[in-house]
């Protein structure tokens, strides 16, 4: 059988599933409540990690705010540069610029 995740991985993922669920439905501000800063620098720096943050940028672009959104994408590429979140927001950055 497979390891079961420890707790705070598996409350994460569901903080993960839950602000992706939101966003589809244009609900960013559950997306917002529940990618809060601190939530999300409590997160072990892994790729759910900078999924949350992608999920926050994505909510502040289609608010249209693109100075907050081109921040939460830099921050992401420079927390995980070779994760999957990051070359998301690299293309995020070149259909904004």
């Amino acid at each position: 059988a497979a390891p079961t995740p420890p707790p705070e991985e598996i409350q994460g993922i569901q903080i993960a599933t839950d602000a992706y669920v939101a966003y589809q439905h244009a609900d960013c501000e559950t997306v917002y409540r529940l990618t809060q800063p601190d939530v999300i620098d409590a997160l072990q720096a892994t790729e759910l990690r900078y999924s949350l943050r992608l999920a926050r940028g994505f909510c502040q672009e289609l608010d249209g705010d693109q100075p907050a959104a081109r921040q939460t994408y830099r921050r992401v590429i420079d927390e995980g540069p070779s994760s999957f979140a990051a070359e998301d927001a690299r293309e995020r950055l070149r259909i904004l610029d």
